[in-house]
């Protein structure tokens, strides 16, 4: 706690999104700066919808890596699900909100990574199941990949998608925003960032995951610390051990 006492902290999730982690950072006496990067938007279609209609009623198990992939799946399908079909999500936050919208959960991985929640579902699954994996348009292959490895049968449905935010016109010097550190939770907020201000000084960079951190370095930034949960918590780890 006492290393965030006054620290600035930019936060660059969606702006419907900002507030809950800054209200966390105030109670820990950081001074959040909310400058959100991104926008989500549910991928609502015919094929979308006609997707889920047949393939819902035939999985064994719902997967989802993040609390937006419950929330557009609970508004694209409003049939009760299936008995049979097990729900499968990546940390607290997926889970709670999976627990509210959808009734509940049944399995929860031990890290809250795709890449830990891939290898235990491989690992948990014993019989022939198809799973559905309920993503973001522009996630990455980590789950597919780890699945594949234990030969595990899947559909994916991307139901969402991320958009970095747009520069408005005139980029802002980063320095304007007074910020000490960065707290980065994807690799679209990274996009968004670097669309929207001109980096003339270089505050501390903190990513949530490998992906984020890849898509930082390839601007030219350093990364201060990397999350090993990807939440909040870890990046305030991360924030922590770089202190």
């Amino acid at each position: 706690v006492d290393k965030l006492s006054g620290r600035r902290i930019l936060i660059t999730r969606a702006e419907e999104d900002c507030e809950s982690w800054a209200d966390q950072l105030r109670l820990l006496g950081a001074v959040p700066v909310i400058f959100p990067c991104i926008e989500c938007e549910p991928i609502i279609s015919k094929t979308i919808l006609g997707k889920l209609e047949q393939e819902v009623p035939c999985a064994h198990w719902l997967v989802f890596t993040s609390r937006r992939g419950v929330d557009a799946f609970a508004a694209l399908y409003e049939k009760p699900l299936p008995e049979k079909l097990k729900i499968a999500v990546v940390g607290p936050t997926t889970a709670q909100t999976a627990g509210e919208k959808l009734g509940r959960v049944d399995f929860i991985s031990e890290e809250s990574t795709a890449i830990s929640l891939g290898r235990e579902l491989g690992k948990k699954i014993k019989s022939p199941c198809r799973l559905i994996m309920a993503l973001a348009e522009n996630a990455g292959k980590t789950l597919e990949s780890e699945l594949n490895s234990a030969g595990k049968e899947y559909v994916r449905l991307d139901l969402y998608r991320t958009i970095p935010k747009k520069s408005q016109g005139h980029r802002r010097k980063i320095s304007s925003l007074g910020a000490n550190s960065i707290f980065l939770a994807s690799p679209s907020a990274v996009t968004g960032l670097t669309n929207q201000v001109e980096l003339d000084t270089t505050p501390n960079v903190f990513t949530i995951g490998p992906s984020t951190t890849a898509s930082v370095l390839a601007t030219g930034l350093a990364v201060a610390g990397e999350a090993k949960q990807s939440n909040l918590q870890g990046l305030l780890e991360a924030f922590s051990c770089a202190n």
